[in-house]
């Protein structure tokens, strides 16, 4: 099981950074990225999380890469049914996340 101590994060405050984040990551001397996982936040200030996701679900597409996982992450109960896997999401839970969750999700994605 992949402990939490050996995985290294990255913290976006909005969706904007976050796609900055991800572009940065595809860049021309890292083709296919180091970022091998993504939580989104659903609500973002300047970039929800559904277009953020969007926009990265479109880097790969366009480098023709296979698509990184995405688990989108709400605050509000009611809308983890709301057709966020066809959005583009893997997986959606809701706030709280556990430890546990976050390593299973971290061991289920992230296979060594």
């Amino acid at each position: 099981m992949m402990a939490l101590s050996r995985v290294m994060t990255m913290e976006a405050e909005n969706g904007i950074a976050a796609c900055e984040i991800i572009r940065k990551d595809l860049s021309e001397e890292n083709k296919s990225g180091e970022i091998k996982l993504i939580f989104m936040d659903i609500n973002m200030p300047e970039m929800d999380g559904i277009t953020a996701t969007e926009e990265i679900r479109s880097y790969y597409e366009k480098r023709k890469l296979p698509q990184i996982p995405i688990i989108a992450v709400t605050a509000c109960l009611e809308t983890v049914e709301k057709g966020f896997i066809e959005m583009g999401f893997n997986e959606v839970y809701a706030k709280p996340i556990t430890k546990s969750t976050i390593n299973r999700l971290l061991n289920q994605y992230l296979k060594q």
